[in-house]
């Protein structure tokens, strides 16, 4: 688990050694539970017409206090013409989360007649933003909320949950209760 230490350094502590940016093995992890809850989200919701031929995405993982991006990865597959603008997007709600220290998700500043979206999600113990384009909208921030609570499940803070689910319900979030109970959150 990271947590980051809030300096002009932006230094992040792992087992107790002050990094620079956050260790490899960490970062796949995150990448690895983002794919994780993805699959069981299109798994899940395959069958809803926003979903259609919904099946990938591109996921940012960015420091929370600048939004500037420490990985930019696909996830599941994702149809070329629109690659270029999904690494934008994702790229942009995380920073736009970055310029907001009180909001727990870009839905907070979202505006839809500038084209800034919901799905990203702030990661409050670590410091960090995680991001997604390339589903449906609340179905970005209902996976990145799935896999920030598989993150935090590691860190055992209980009000994690709690926050997720404020930010669901602030959003009307309908994928965020079924998801959270595919993998294992809630009974």
């Amino acid at each position: 688990m990271i947590l980051k230490i809030r300096s002009s350094q932006g230094a992040y502590v792992m087992h107790g050694k002050v990094l620079l940016q956050p260790p490899l093995s960490e970062i796949s992890r995150v990448v690895s539970q983002v794919m994780f809850v993805a699959d069981a989200a299109i798994s899940l919701f395959s069958k809803d017409e926003k979903w259609a031929g919904k099946i990938g995405g591109y996921f940012c993982l960015a420091d929370g206090c600048s939004g500037f991006p420490l990985l930019i990865t696909p996830i599941g597959s994702n149809p070329i013409e629109k690659i270029a603008n999904r690494i934008i997007i994702c790229q942009e709600k995380a920073m736009r989360l970055a310029q907001h220290p009180a909001h727990f998700s870009s839905w907070e500043s979202r505006d839809r007649s500038k084209d800034k979206w919901g799905g990203a999600v702030r990661l409050l113990e670590a410091d960090l933003i995680f991001s997604l384009t390339g589903f449906p909208e609340l179905g970005d921030e209902a996976i990145m909320c799935g896999a920030t609570a598989t993150h935090n499940s590691s860190v055992s803070n209980p009000n994690s949950l709690v926050i997720l689910n404020e930010i669901a319900q602030r959003s009307n979030n309908p994928y965020w209760k079924p998801l959270s109970q595919s993998i294992g959150l809630r009974k």
